[in-house]
């Protein structure tokens, strides 16, 4: 069983005024795309991670596969986030940890990784890998929750990989959009004209 985390509480700060998660994105917007690759993948929960009061939740179609906790402190850091969700996810499950804002990742990108730690179900963590670099999502199976929830750095889960790296298994990968993530206008932009 597989809980997607999908980190959605950042400040945005790096497009001013416009929450880049709300930009428009193919019938839908950067959040909504994301959401609903997911929906359509292999995973079983999708916990989504708020700021309170968020105009997010709002662009987000009700379906049984979503939960949405709210992080009440997001200045604390991207592993304050990603600890929220796993709290809120299966304690069961293994955890697929997400970006909300790379919508080029598609259902069979993300089935792709599940599907890898479905046929092996021990202990391991699966990246995305090509020409030398790791991208997103990364997927922990259930032995590393409490090495997540244990974090005290607030930059993400490096610090779990860096500690495990002989549990990691690195899939080469074909697509981009695994490294293709939005932080800027003129990102978000150059993906309709590159």
């Amino acid at each position: 069983m597989i809980s997607a985390i999908v980190v959605a509480a950042g400040k945005s700060s790096r497009t001013g005024d416009t929450n880049k998660l709300m930009l428009p994105f193919g019938d839908s917007t950067i959040l909504g795309t994301v959401i609903y690759n997911l929906t359509k993948s292999d995973v079983d929960e999708i916990v989504l991670v708020l700021q309170p009061d968020n105009e997010l939740e709002n662009s987000i179609n009700d379906t049984e596969k979503i939960k949405i906790t709210y992080n009440d402190s997001p200045q604390d850091g991207l592993t304050s986030s990603i600890q929220l969700g796993i709290e809120k996810a299966n304690p069961d499950n293994a955890c697929l940890v997400c970006l909300a804002d790379m919508p080029l990742i598609k259902a069979n990108d993300y089935n792709l990784l599940i599907n890898r730690l479905l046929n092996d179900n021990s202990k391991v963590i699966i990246t995305p890998f090509k020409d030398g670099i790791t991208g997103n999502p990364v997927l922990f199976s259930n032995h590393f929750r409490a090495d997540i929830l244990e974090l005290k750095q607030m930059n993400g889960c490096k610090p779990v990989l860096t500690a495990n790296h002989h549990y990691l298994k690195k899939i080469d990968v074909e697509s981009d959009a695994y490294f293709t993530d939005i932080d800027t206008l003129d990102q978000y932009k150059n993906l309709f004209w590159s």
